[in-house]
């Protein structure tokens, strides 16, 4: 096994904030990645089946999905472990909000709760504990409110 790795793992301790096990997911612009073309219709038709209003996306990376979400009529606060991709998404003026806020961390960090969905797209694979999405999007969402996820297919 790799060392990093092997550090990485004896280390990781539920509740620890990802900033500290990863830093840079190597964001580098504010183009949306490729399964953004192929989710963002199912996502905006759940969250319109539902009547979403205000929505959460959890591990937005550099906010491409966020801002489209916006821009299709939901008020969107995106939040993300990744400093550098939160500083991307944020020079884009959709109206979307942005939050350096990771799933580890306490969901009150996020500043808000109640919301009517969250969305967490091609994220829960990249988790160490991935109950932690779940947890944390139960938390930050008003009572019966909708989780979205998905998890790429190979």
């Amino acid at each position: 096994m790799d060392s990093l790795l092997r550090m990485r793992l004896s280390t990781f301790q539920p509740g620890l904030t990802m900033g500290a096990v990863v830093e840079n997911y190597g964001w580098s612009g504010i183009e949306p990645t490729c399964s953004a073309a192929y989710l963002i219709e199912p996502v905006v038709a759940e969250l319109r089946r539902v009547g979403a209003k205000r929505v959460v996306d959890l591990g937005c990376g550099n906010g491409s999905l966020s801002h489209i979400v916006q821009k299709r009529g939901f008020e969107v606060l995106g939040c993300d472990a990744d400093e550098k991709g939160i500083k991307l998404a944020g020079r884009t003026d959709s109206g979307a909000k942005f939050a350096k806020v990771g799933l580890y961390d306490p969901p009150e960090s996020l500043g808000s709760l109640g919301f009517d969905a969250a969305i967490s797209t091609e994220v829960v694979e990249h988790l160490f504990e991935p109950r932690a999405l779940p947890r944390f999007a139960a938390s930050v969402l008003k009572p019966g409110g909708l989780l979205v996820v998905s998890t790429p297919y190979h």
